[in-house]
């Protein structure tokens, strides 16, 4: 019995120390995040006023759907128009994905180009210019473009054009019956 109790004493002290230890790493890591936050530009003081500055993007497509299902003929193209909008503070930098992405057409078939303007009427620049589109059976998700940049408080306007066509030396039967759907969606951070 004595032995039991002994034992019982010494596991309880092991959890204390442990619970101490957990606890006083908790306050470390919390304090020198707290330092981070308020010494790394996120949060500016003066003795009038504090401001925090912060980064939001909004994605808005022309036709209200965040995807396309389609079929595409040789040399046709589908045109995908968006606009990304920052309200925040800060500029931010997005990267745009292929979301629950299925292209069962050969390998090759579809390209993509990706093209912005300042205005919504203003000159197209390619930012993405023929690159494949995955190719999937199952629904996957991928990259489409890692570096959207939108200053702050500004909207950048945005052409995805999507093109079938024709491969030299590739047999393409299979792309008479394929198809592509997927959804769009962009990952924020500030710049």
């Amino acid at each position: 019995m004595k032995k039991e109790q002994e034992q019982q004493k010494q596991n309880n002290t092991k959890t204390g120390i442990i619970l101490a230890l957990v606890v006083c790493a908790t306050v470390i890591v919390t304090m020198v995040g707290t330092y981070a936050f308020l010494t790394g530009g996120l949060l500016q003081y003066n003795a009038e006023q504090v401001q925090v500055q912060t980064a939001s993007s909004k994605i808005v497509f022309d036709d209200g759907d965040a995807g396309i299902n389609t079929k595409l003929r040789f040399t046709k193209s589908v045109t995908k128009k968006f606009k990304i909008e920052n309200t925040g503070t800060l500029d931010t930098i997005s990267r745009m994905n292929w979301v629950n992405l299925t292209n069962t057409y050969v390998n090759g078939s579809l390209t993509y180009t990706l093209s912005y303007a300042e205005e919504e009427n203003g000159s197209y620049k390619d930012i993405v210019k023929n690159q494949q589109v995955p190719t999937s059976t199952t629904e996957v998700t991928a990259p489409l473009c890692s570096n959207l940049k939108v200053p702050a408080g500004k909207t950048y306007y945005y052409n995805l054009t999507i093109t079938l066509n024709y491969l030299d030396d590739v047999n393409q039967d299979d792309d008479l019956n394929a198809h592509l759907a997927t959804r769009f969606n962009l990952d924020d951070q500030a710049a």
